[in-house]
């Protein structure tokens, strides 16, 4: 669960940032060099310290203890490998993959590619302004947010569109509503692309959720 959250945040940065600058001002700035996990529980069992361990240097395990008194002590259990001079300490940096649209069309039929193309030219098309990510599960479409996410799969697309069901046409009744359920893109609302036939009324929609951000 906590590498879920560490591999969401990392491909949420703007997002994240966002949400940084309301709460604490515009002039806040992430550091992105180290991001790290930190597990708070009552206990660990050794499964768990080796598994840290293996995993990943940045990663720490603190053990709390609630005491009657109202005294709450928190205690290291396991910590990121330190490499510690006389002069200065030193943590290691973490790198993380960067994906490319490539990676995501991968094996897929030519029947797929052809979908992605079209609908990604369209998308573009829209404004000048728009931002293409590519992260580990989607491909990102955005202007200060995300306003639309292609999850590519074998046999079509899911577009999710970063809109309230109640700000969204929807004739056809074609979206999804994901708001209650576990899901990787930021929309949750999605819609089922197989055909080029699908892609206009895809289209629709996305620009409704585009033009929610302006």
């Amino acid at each position: 669960q906590g590498l879920f959250y560490l591999d969401w945040l990392i491909d949420h940065k703007g997002d994240f940032e966002i949400l940084v600058q309301k709460i604490l001002g515009k002039n806040v700035k992430v550091n992105w060099d180290a991001p790290r996990l930190i597990l708070i529980a009552q206990t660990y069992n050794e499964y768990d310290k080796y598994a840290v361990n293996r995993i990943s240097e940045n990663i720490e395990l603190k053990k709390y203890i609630l005491y009657d008194t109202d005294i709450l002590i928190i205690e290291n259990i396991a910590l990121p490998n330190i490499k510690t001079t006389a002069k200065k300490t030193k943590k290691t940096k973490i790198s993380y993959k960067k994906y490319s649209v490539e990676d995501h069309l991968r094996g897929k039929s030519d029947k797929v590619i052809k979908l992605f193309n079209e609908l990604q030219e369209k998308i573009l098309k829209i404004d000048e302004k728009i931002k293409e990510k590519i992260l580990k599960r989607y491909v990102a479409y955005e202007l200060d947010r995300n306003f639309a996410e292609v999850v590519i799969q074998a046999n079509g697309l899911w577009v999710h569109v970063d809109i309230s069901k109640g700000e969204v046409t929807d004739p056809e009744n074609k979206l999804i509503d994901l708001s209650e359920k576990g899901h990787w893109a930021t929309g949750s609302l999605k819609i089922r692309v197989d055909n080029i036939e699908d892609i206009d009324y895809c289209m629709d929609i996305i620009q409704q959720s585009y033009e929610n951000k302006l």
